[in-house]
């Protein structure tokens, strides 16, 4: 899913010091939305090869972020 797409819906509701549940995350496109908010994010998924994705995805971002 485009990031564009989430930054959009979670844009009038999350705030920096929100938690974000995303039970079905997939590859964590919420996660890193939820991080460009500043907020916290817990994602759930069943599909290890998407929970493996998700995992590299948000580590990739929060490294990006801090270099």
């Amino acid at each position: 899913m485009p990031t564009h797409l989430i930054r959009e819906l979670m844009k009038p509701v999350v705030r920096s010091d929100d938690v974000v549940l995303d039970p079905f995350s997939g590859s964590a496109t919420t996660g890193v939305v939820a991080a460009e908010f500043g907020a916290s994010y817990i994602g759930f998924e069943i599909n290890a090869q998407y929970a493996e994705l998700g995992q590299k995805r948000m580590n990739e971002f929060m490294n990006a972020q801090t270099a």
